[in-house]
C-alpha cells in the first residue's frame, strides 16, 4: 500500500478500479452510494430491534442521522470516565 501511495504522488492522476463494479467511479455516484449504504445499516438496526420485540422510541430513530450530536455525547461520556 505504501508503494502504491508513493507511486501515486509521482503522477498527476491515479486510476484505480472501484471495488463496486455496479456504480460509475465519479465522486457523485460514490458519495450517493455511501449515503445509501449507511442508511441501509441504520435501517437494519431498527429492524433487528423490532424483530427482538424492542420497538425503538421515535427520539432514538430520529437521532440515528445526527452524527454530530452523537459524537459530542461520546466525547462527554469519555471525559466523565477519565
Amino acid at each position: 500500500m505504501v508503494e502504491f501511495i508513493n507511486e501515486a504522488v509521482k503522477i498527476e492522476t491515479v486510476q484505480i478500479k472501484i471495488p463496486w463494479s455496479n456504480i460509475p467511479p465519479d465522486i457523485t455516484h460514490v458519495i450517493i452510494y455511501l449515503i445509501a449504504h449507511e442508511a441501509h445499516h441504520r435501517g437494519q438496526i431498527v429492524l433487528v430491534a423490532r424483530a427482538l420485540g424492542h420497538r425503538l422510541p421515535e427520539k432514538v430513530t430520529d437521532g440515528l442521522w445526527q452524527w454530530k450530536k452523537r459524537h459530542h455525547e461520546v466525547q462527554v461520556a469519555n471525559k466523565k470516565r477519565s
